[in-house]
């Protein structure tokens, strides 16, 4: 140790310290790039893609529109026009959904859960069955 050091032991232990605190502030600064703050949230993503919730909807990793468009199963589809009938998007002019089967209004119909031909068979409203 050379004997500037010995008479002034303080310089040594201000210069530690002070080599001590750039350690500190620099290993603050790289905790703020790399590690996460408690409660800060990261945005969340569709299909890899961050994208903003209150505007939009995730749909088995496609991004849709929340205002003009919803989520059927695993497809986009315009509520407006169209119809979801458990996973399967239908058209809501032509189509219709019972209990979870798709038929079509012009031929069938629904009765107590049960798709039926008009053509073959009566819904009764009063017990909810068919009657050929």
């Amino acid at each position: 140790m050379s004997t500037a050091l010995r008479k002034n032991p303080t310089w040594l232990v201000s210069a530690c310290l002070v080599l001590l605190g750039l350690a500190v502030l620099q290993l603050d600064q790289v905790e703020r790039l790399f590690v996460p703050r408690v409660g800060a949230q990261t945005p969340p993503t569709c299909g890899g893609v961050p994208y903003d919730p209150a505007t939009q909807g995730c749909c088995e990793g496609t991004i849709y529109d929340l205002a003009t468009q919803a989520c059927c199963g695993s497809t986009v589809y315009n509520p407006s026009t169209q119809g979801c009938c458990e996973g399967t998007v239908y058209n809501l002019s032509t189509q219709d959904c019972c209990e979870g089967q798709v038929y079509d209004l012009s031929t069938e119909g629904c009765c107590a859960g049960v798709v039926y031909d008009w053509s073959q068979q009566v819904c009764c409203e009063e017990c909810g069955c068919l009657i050929d």
